[in-house]
């Protein structure tokens, strides 16, 4: 605060044997005084130093402090896309990441510019090796979400996307240079589309759907045949059925559960589904609000990173067993809030890459000693992360 001589406070501690109050509100007082204390006094201003009003900018070069004062320095470098980057999927051979925007807001009035862009959803095409965006395309009708799929067959490569309130699935080609075409757009009847795998032909496509965004946040499972845009199988209700991981050669689907209004002592549900018949075969109970899966191409298992108990958990998909968790805390007690999202596997050096987003950073979680090994910063809010294929980057 300014000390200085002319603003300096005097004792404030009244005698009480003397004191006679002068106020009792700022109203009793006379212009450019306050009441404090029950006296009458100019007020002391704090100094206002330069770092407190210094806020995020579109800079990615910049020191940029959030709204709450926390400095962002991300690692390595960073290609600028829309306004809300929300999933990442990576061709096989390393040179392209392509990314959606799940914004709610307009490009247009968060950036300026071009007055064509009347939304935010848009998908980008990256040149991993020049970190360059060399594709930007909108679907043509509808929005995108949180779902992203990428498929690499005969036929060239195809990115799926989910549309949300568009009950439906986008369709794009991604050609030899990066750039993106929209296709189509699959209908999908009464599904708020979420999240989407693939099967390895590029045949089927599994898609959450929210049927209910009120308080119990009911969902189900659709099963689309790609060619004849039909849905072929229905799940029950399963509430909160939000994210998917689809291990083929053992005949699991497994989805997990972001309803927190269901938790059950043992935990929230990772649900483990026929994938022909959509029908429950196992509901596994891991932390609370299990979110991102990967598995482990060493051993099979499957790790869900809770992003409301701050842990991760290990599941057989075969046995369909929970097999044990790992917490992000030294301390069992401690404060939670590091949000881990989604997470990738580094099978050759034993380690899980894991989005802490409210942390603004990605924990390195070593998997031969079970520990957070330290935190990789990021820019505000990570929301996935990828491996390159050779091993040399996220």
């Amino acid at each position: 605060s300014d000390t200085t001589p002319d603003r300096a406070l005097p004792d404030l501690a009244p005698d009480p044997d003397t004191f006679v109050p002068q106020c009792r509100g700022d109203g009793e007082c006379g212009p450019g005084e306050i009441c404090r204390e029950q006296r009458c006094r100019p007020p002391v201003y704090p100094a206002i130093l330069p770092a407190a009003t210094q806020r995020a900018t579109y800079d990615l070069d910049a020191d940029n402090v959030l709204i709450s004062g926390r400095e962002i320095r991300p690692a390595g470098t960073a290609a600028f896309v829309g306004t809300q980057p929300d999933r990442l999927v990576l061709t096989a051979d390393g040179r392209f990441a392509v990314t959606n925007d799940a914004t709610w807001g307009s490009k247009t009035l968060v950036l300026g510019g071009d007055g064509d862009r009347v939304t935010g959803f848009y998908l980008h095409t990256i040149d991993l090796e020049s970190m360059t965006v060399v594709s930007e395309v909108a679907p043509d009708a509808g929005r995108l979400w949180h779902g992203l799929a990428l498929h690499e067959g005969t036929d060239g490569v195809r990115v799926y996307a989910t549309n949300g309130t568009g009950h439906g699935l986008h369709e794009f080609s991604l050609e030899g240079d990066g750039q993106l075409l929209w296709l189509r757009t699959i209908a999908v009847p009464g599904c708020y589309t979420t999240d989407v795998v693939l099967d390895a032909g590029g045949e089927r496509a599994w898609l959450t759907c929210l049927t209910s965004m009120v308080v119990e946040l009911q969902g189900r499972v659709m099963a689309l045949d790609l060619t004849s845009e039909v849905v072929t199988a229905t799940s029950p209700l399963l509430p909160g059925a939000f994210s998917l991981l689809l291990a083929e050669d053992v005949e699991a689907l497994l989805v997990a559960s972001i309803a927190k209004e269901i938790r059950t002592p043992e935990g929230d549900p990772v649900w483990a589904l026929d994938p022909g018949t959509l029908d429950v075969v196992e509901t596994l109970h891991v932390g609370l609000g299990p979110e991102g899966m990967v598995r482990d191409p060493a051993t099979g298992d499957v790790w869900v990173a809770c992003n409301r108990s701050d842990d991760l958990w290990r599941l057989d998909p075969v046995a369909l067993q929970v097999l044990e968790s790992i917490p992000l805390h030294d301390e069992p007690m401690a404060l939670k809030g590091l949000y881990p999202v989604r997470m990738d596997l580094d099978a050759s050096a034993r380690r899980l890459y894991v989005t802490l987003s409210h942390e603004n950073a990605i924990g390195v979680v070593d998997l031969e000693s079970r520990a957070l090994l330290g935190m990789i910063p990021t820019g505000w809010y990570p929301n996935d992360v990828k491996l390159t294929p050779d091993g040399s980057a996220l």
